[in-house]
């Protein structure tokens, strides 16, 4: 027998949700949700309702669904999109502590987007039909679930809107332009509680633009709190806090600070890698070595390759990606496809998207997105120290050097480079060498996404890399990064606490807003990305229904990303800097993950490594 959920859907009319208006398309659909049916049911069924000039965007709304479709059919069921029945997994997603459950129910809605501008959304249910819920949903669980007392019930909505196109109004009145693109944009909201008389309702935002939207109804079940001693409470601390101080003695990252996808994502990545410089692999002992620090810096040009040999170079730009990402993901958009055949040492350039980083000596520092960011500080402070400044240092007899570093960081990886650069220019200034950075995305006041909204975003990261390679991802490992994240409001892993607003704060000493003097910012508003010269491949990004929808790239804060400064536009021309040097840019449109493939935002990245590397003189 189907389980059934009456869900009301209301959206926003000249200004306001008119009652009397017809109310808007919406297509239910009572059956686990599998990504070939959704397909099916868009091509079969929906990508009409678009009409014939919208065909197009509704093509590219095809296309999404189509990719998800085959990396399911790859994968034998995608975590995080199907419904577990599609996958053989657990219907119910237990908590670690035991006391929350979550219950993704066999049914879902599609609703059709086509709108000129921003409209509100509201979906409702009733707290009768909630209750109605737990004696449908009793024969799917097991039995220690099914027959548990005193349990608590509130529902919870995860929303994928697909969007073909965004809009983009014109001089004419009432005019637009719809601007193509592929983008997914994920959210998880929990309906708040609502009283007997009341209903309980989601409201959001709807960017203008051709998209679908998917609504997938999941159960939070609670069971009373356990009544556990001080004592009971005491040797659980204290035997977590022994086993982690161990493996820290052991030199060993701890298992809570351990991304589950990193070790599968570096050996696909080192291969990749190897491809370019077949002669210069790194070996499995040193990998694992890696692996077990969470941390690893590699050459990534032929000029870094020449002084880690001993060829001496003065100019050094560190790659430094974000959280549950690599430098070959992050900074994608400037490799090459093939580096096998394209990129040999002896060949063409590794970076032709900006071919500064073939002409210096480039690096790349791959790190676990779930280790503390100081971890990650010392452990980038060494890596330098070994391979650039030792080096250095040893071919002029230890004796002052000289030189420029410039840390390019994206996303998570520029709090690693902002927290890192006050004590790295004291120590290092004595040896003649200056440290810069530029960010991209990058959190500096901060961002709530992961504990309030995060789900999803560990498993975009991945499905981004799935399709970077085929093997990158398994099905196991999409699971277990959809449980955790449905977890993270109880325990976030410790690089993620960093990032959060109170996290940064506590890490610059109590004012988030103070940064070092000669950072440059990058940061923006995601949408449909400008053409000329941009991929249109699928973005996924983690949407704010709480929010108006102009506020971010998906993931960060625009204010956040420009730590509150006024942003300089990139058609400015030469201005004179800040008293602190602290450059700000809003390169929108962009999304989180896709910075470097807009020409606004690699226009400006090769301004800044200009300048602070000092080739045509530094605001630093």
């Amino acid at each position: 027998m189907p389980v059934m959920l009456p869900l009301a859907f209301e959206l926003e009319r000249g200004g306001e949700i008119d009652a009397q208006a017809s109310l808007p398309t919406v297509w239910p659909v009572a059956a686990a949700l599998r990504s070939a049916e959704l397909l099916r049911h868009f091509e079969a069924d929906w990508a009409a309702w678009y009409g014939p000039l919208l065909a197009p965007h509704a093509a590219a709304i095809a296309a999404q669904l189509a990719e998800e479709a085959a990396l399911a059919q790859r994968l034998g069921g995608l975590p995080g999109t199907e419904h577990p029945l599609a996958w053989g997994g657990p219907v119910q997603q237990p908590e670690r502590s035991g006391r929350l459950c979550a219950v993704q129910l066999p049914l879902w809605w599609a609703f059709p987007v086509l709108r000129k501008r921003s409209r509100r959304l509201r979906i409702s249910t009733t707290p009768a039909d909630i209750a109605a819920l737990w004696p449908q949903v009793q024969p799917l669980l097991t039995p220690e679930w099914r027959g548990q007392a005193g349990l608590s019930l509130r529902l919870e909505l995860e929303t994928r809107l697909y969007w073909g196109a965004m809009a983009e109004r014109t001089a004419q009145p009432g005019g637009v332009r719809w601007r193509p693109c592929r983008v997914r944009a994920d959210a998880v909201t929990a309906l708040p509680p609502a009283s007997a008389e009341a209903v309980s309702a989601l409201e959001r935002r709807l960017r203008g633009g051709v998209g679908l939207l998917v609504v997938v109804p999941v159960l939070l079940l609670e069971r009373p709190p356990p009544a556990a001693g001080p004592l009971h409470r005491g040797l659980g601390q204290g035997l977590h806090q022994g086993l982690r101080h161990l493996r820290r003695r052991l030199g060993a990252a701890p298992l809570e600070e351990r991304e589950p996808g990193l070790v599968q994502r570096w050996w696909n990545d080192e291969a990749w890698w190897a491809r370019a410089w077949p002669a210069e692999r790194l070996g499995e002992p040193a990998l694992r070595r890696a692996l077990k620090q969470g941390a690893l810096l590699q050459p990534a040009s032929r000029l870094a390759l020449r002084h880690a040999a001993g060829g001496l170079q003065k100019e050094h730009v560190l790659l430094l990606h974000g959280g549950q990402a690599s430098v070959r993901s992050n900074f994608g958009d400037l490799l090459v496809a093939d580096p096998g055949t394209d990129a040999r040492v002896e060949h063409g350039p590794l970076w032709p998207g900006l071919p500064l980083l073939d002409a210096v000596a480039t690096w790349r520092f791959e790190h676990d997105g779930w280790r503390a960011i100081d971890a990650r500080v010392a452990a980038l402070a060494a890596a330098i120290k070994q391979q650039i400044l030792g080096p250095a240092a040893a071919g002029r007899g230890g004796g002052r050097t000289g030189g420029r570093i410039v840390l390019l960081a994206h996303g998570q990886g520029g709090l690693v480079a902002r927290f890192a650069l006050d004590a790295w220019r004291e120590r290092w200034a004595a040896l003649g060498w200056r440290v810069e950075a530029i960010t991209l995305g990058t959190p500096h006041l901060g961002s709530s996404v992961p504990q309030d909204r995060g789900c999803r975003l560990m498993l975009g990261a991945a499905v981004d890399a799935a399709a970077c390679a085929a093997g990158s991802v398994s099905r196991a490992s999409l699971a277990e990064r959809v449980r955790q994240e449905r977890w993270w409001a109880q325990t976030l892993p410790p690089g993620l606490a960093d990032a959060q607003p109170d996290g940064v704060r506590r890490l610059a000493g109590g004012d988030a807003a103070r940064l070092p003097p000669g950072l440059w910012l990058l940061g923006g508003v995601w949408g449909a990305p400008d053409l000329e010269g941009a991929s249109l491949r699928p973005t996924w990004l983690v949407d704010d229904p709480a929010e108006r929808p102009a506020t971010g790239d998906g993931f960060v804060a625009r204010d956040s990303a420009l730590a509150g400064r006024t942003p300089i536009t990139g058609a400015a021309g030469p201005q004179p800097p800040p008293d602190d040097g602290v450059l700000a840019f809003d390169v929108s449109p962009v999304t989180h993950a896709s910075y470097l493939a807009q020409p606004a935002a690699r226009q400006v990245v090769q301004r800044g490594l200009l300048h602070l590397l000092g080739r045509e003189g530094s605001w630093a």
